[in-house]
């Protein structure tokens, strides 16, 4: 398993290890006309496979 970040305040959770460590989830949707399926991310394994300090970024 990869470390997890320190958290730090003033927060933003701005990476996958973030997340990970104060317990947030995530979803994703898909937007093809007809389609909007949803599933969760699994976190862990994505932080496995790109990093935990990768970007999770995304539309607020």
């Amino acid at each position: 398993m990869f470390k997890l970040p320190e958290i730090a305040y003033p927060l933003k959770i701005d990476t996958i290890g973030k997340m990970l460590a104060l317990g947030h989830e995530a979803d994703i949707h898909c937007l093809t006309t007809g389609c909007h399926h949803t599933s969760r991310l699994n976190l862990v394994a994505m932080g496995k496979r790109i990093g935990g300090s990768a970007s999770c970024g995304g539309r607020r």
